[in-house]
């Protein structure tokens, strides 16, 4: 079993971002990957926080252990189109998303 990888010790996320990750129920590196970048951002957006394109590069970095912007110019771009399709058009005063977990076997859940 994977030791729970906090957040905080992702490289690229700050508190405000940790902060809001909590916020919609996402505490562990582990959470960020079956959650998604986008819809992430997605549940971050629909509280009303103002989380941008980089704010989704970040997300990815953090889960492949690098700065945001050193992704590949192909993965910026697949992010992009997935902000300015989901993301961007989130009103916040249509709250709250609620965040669709795919269950994780490791926790017990039934799959």
């Amino acid at each position: 079993m994977k030791p729970r990888v906090r957040l905080a010790d992702l490289p690229n996320l700050g508190p405000a971002t940790t902060r809001w990750l909590d916020a919609v129920g996402i505490r562990t590196r582990a959470d960020l990957e079956r959650v998604g970048v986008i819809p992430a951002c997605c549940a971050i957006r629909a509280l009303g926080h103002p989380i941008s394109v980089v704010g989704a590069y970040a997300l990815q970095g953090a889960l492949l252990g690098c700065p945001w912007n050193a992704l590949p110019a192909a993965l910026k771009s697949e992010l992009r189109r997935g902000f300015s399709d989901h993301v961007a058009v989130v009103d916040p005063r249509n709250r709250p998303v609620a965040v669709r977990r795919r269950p994780d076997p490791r926790d017990g859940a039934p799959g």
